[in-house]
């Protein structure tokens, strides 16, 4: 049943961080189907297993960092309104204080890539920053067994774009929150790109990152034995050219070359 204007002003309704992926997005029929759960008309989707199995886990990953780091994460779960957007607020999966970081955890399918989702959630985490004054915000995310890595999302001082992005943000919040003050259903909308996130870095310019001063003379070296390690595989290929297809094991000095079940032969070194 569809919510009155009475009733909606009784929920103290709010919209919250969790929304802004979708909204930012512009996927239609996204944006539909969460207006149509917030004014009542239809009823909000029960968990699905990947669902229900995020909410399990998610509390683990943030002990695991926990432990990892050696750095408590606290506020978990707490809710905190924005202190000058009415009628909005985020519910914390965490804040580490020694950084003055907002956490949100999120535990993905293995097949996901880094560029789809920090982008997707980069909305949410930046909601939260500012509900809560936090100067960083971190997205934590697990795909698959892998274990957890953190992605800063914090926008960069001076960035035009993440200025420009979180301003549309905001009014995309405005707008959504008219919708569902009118009953107006909302209107097709498009995605909202977020800022680049990922740095690039010149190491031929001052001051160098602590990491570059290591990271140059690795290069130096893979440069430099580039030509040997093409030498490498060709004779590794060779050797195994010559090894006829019924020998399984082959003994010769320090190494020893092995068929496995699907006729290949790989080759190790025994004894240095």
């Amino acid at each position: 049943m569809v919510l009155s204007a009475e009733q909606l002003a009784l929920k103290a309704f709010k919209l919250s961080a969790s929304m802004l992926p979708i909204l930012m997005q512009g996927d239609a029929a996204s944006i539909s189907r969460l207006y149509c759960e917030e004014i009542g008309e239809i009823e909000r989707e029960e968990p699905d297993y990947a669902m229900a199995l995020g909410s399990f886990i998610e509390p683990f990953i943030l002990d695991y960092e926990q432990a990892k780091l050696g750095q408590p994460i606290t506020r978990r779960g707490e809710v905190v309104d924005h202190p000058t957007v009415p009628e909005f607020c985020c519910t914390l999966d965490g804040y580490r204080s020694f950084d003055d970081a907002v956490i949100e955890t999120k535990f993905l399918a293995p097949f996901r890539h880094k560029e789809e989702f920090v982008s997707y959630y980069y909305p949410q985490v930046l909601a939260q920053m500012r509900c809560t004054g936090a100067a960083r915000g971190i997205l934590l995310a697990a795909r698959g067994t892998s274990e957890p890595v953190e992605y800063d999302i914090t926008p960069k001082p001076g960035d035009d774009h993440a200025a420009r992005y979180e301003a549309a943000m905001w009014a995309r919040v405005e707008e959504f929150r008219l919708c569902l003050r009118t009953f107006t259903p909302p209107f097709e909308v498009r995605r909202i790109v977020p800022p680049e996130l990922w740095r690039t870095v010149d190491l031929s310019q001052e001051p160098m990152p602590n990491w570059g001063h290591a990271l140059l003379p690795a290069l130096q070296l893979f440069e430099e034995t580039r030509d040997a390690a093409e030498i490498h595989d060709q004779a590794g290929k060779d050797a195994r050219m010559l090894v006829p297809d019924d020998v399984s094991i082959v003994l010769a000095g320090e190494h020893r070359l092995s068929r496995n079940k699907k006729g290949n032969l790989s080759i190790r070194r025994t004894a240095a």
